[in-house]
């Protein structure tokens, strides 16, 4: 299911948003949007766990370009979930789990692998599917649309090679998250009290903000060459 969401603010620096909205898609598991499940504690409907919808990561990326490129964002948001679930399986039809991301996209930011957990052999079939997610999302944007690749909150070094090498080899950029997650009091459990320990290990409000901030980088600086925004 997608949910879309139209942003238009008007900007503290850049004036008021031209009469042009540009499209951006999120697909990503839960860290990019969760609905509520009382069976968890989690009663948002937006990336895990940040406390508000506000100060989850995708929110801040179309706040942060709206004011810097004074423009207004349609954005729209894709659940990963299915595609996690079979990202490993050969032969899948990425066309089909794809199909709400819209054509013509100014930019996609894909963020998945999290809930996947592979050896040797498996990381072989994650390297296939995920090159075959990222051929299918290319298609969907714009000539010159900008495609970035978020790398795993839960550490996988291997995993994202994979997803950096196969992102830039398609001219994405890739945005890692790794030194993020290892700083003191990434997780949301460091910020407010969360019985979960599944949602209390996302990333919480400050950890939110430095992703966007990474996303932002990227998109803003994306060129015909892949950058690795890793600071």
């Amino acid at each position: 299911m997608t949910t879309t969401f139209f942003v238009a603010l008007l900007t503290v620096l850049g004036g008021i948003p031209s009469a042009h909205s540009e499209e951006i898609t999120f697909l990503g598991n839960s860290l990019t949007n969760h609905g509520p499940s009382p069976s968890i504690g989690w009663v948002g409907n937006w990336g895990m766990a940040a406390s508000a919808k506000e100060l989850d990561y995708k929110y801040q990326v179309v706040e942060r370009l709206t004011r810097l490129k004074a423009r207004s964002y349609a954005s729209n948001v894709t659940s990963a979930n299915q595609i996690e679930r079979t990202l490993l399986e050969p032969g899948v039809d990425f066309l089909a789990l794809v199909q709400n991301v819209q054509r013509d996209q100014d930019v996609i930011v894909v963020q998945v692998g999290d809930n996947i957990q592979v050896d040797a052999e498996k990381r072989t079939r994650f390297s296939s599917g995920y090159a075959s997610l990222i051929g299918t999302l290319v298609a969907r944007l714009k000539k010159d649309g900008v495609l970035v690749c978020i790398g795993r909150w839960w550490s996988d070094p291997e995993m994202d090679r994979v997803i950096k090498s196969e992102c830039q080899r398609v001219g994405g950029s890739f945005v890692e998250l790794t030194k993020i997650a290892h700083q003191p009091g990434a997780q949301a459990r460091s910020e407010r009290p969360i019985s979960n320990v599944g949602v209390a290990s996302h990333p919480g409000d400050r950890s939110m903000e430095q992703i966007a901030e990474r996303v932002v980088a990227a998109i803003i600086n994306a060129s015909p060459k892949a950058i690795d925004v890793m600071k």
